[in-house]
């Protein structure tokens, strides 16, 4: 009787499955910060994008009316906002790749938290020590 109140023992699967769940746990809160990340450039392309709408009619604009010196301003700044845009999409992709890969990670353990978990609930013989 006395070996029933015993504390269950803890086994190598035990730890490995927790330290998959601590993993996936870990990767989720990666993921929701890329996403939170993600979402602010998003927003920034799109502040950036109405900009640029907005100074190509200036630029139209003076065009039209031959103000030379309005005209030469007004590109400079379209151009200055054409590249913030263009590293706004470079960090947008890369953003997007990391999050690519980080859903990858997580199908990955969630496969390996399964098996592990099935293996646990499958204790092996008493003796055999083959891995898992």
């Amino acid at each position: 009787m006395a070996s029933s109140s015993q504390p269950p023992k803890t086994t190598i699967l035990d730890l490995y499955l927790q330290f998959a769940k601590d993993t996936h746990t870990s990767l989720r809160h990666d993921l929701s910060w890329l996403e939170q990340l993600r979402s602010d450039k998003s927003a920034q392309i799109s502040r950036v994008n109405l900009q640029m709408n907005f100074c190509q009619v200036e630029v139209d604009f003076a065009r039209y009316n031959n103000c030379e010196k309005d005209y030469n301003k007004n590109v400079a700044i379209f151009n200055d906002l054409e590249f913030e845009m263009e590293c706004y999409d470079a960090d947008l992709e890369g953003f997007e790749r990391k999050i690519r890969k980080i859903y990858a990670k997580l199908r990955g353990i969630e496969k390996e938290i399964i098996e592990l978990e099935k293996m646990v609930k499958e204790p092996k013989a008493e003796g055999d020590c083959s891995p898992p």
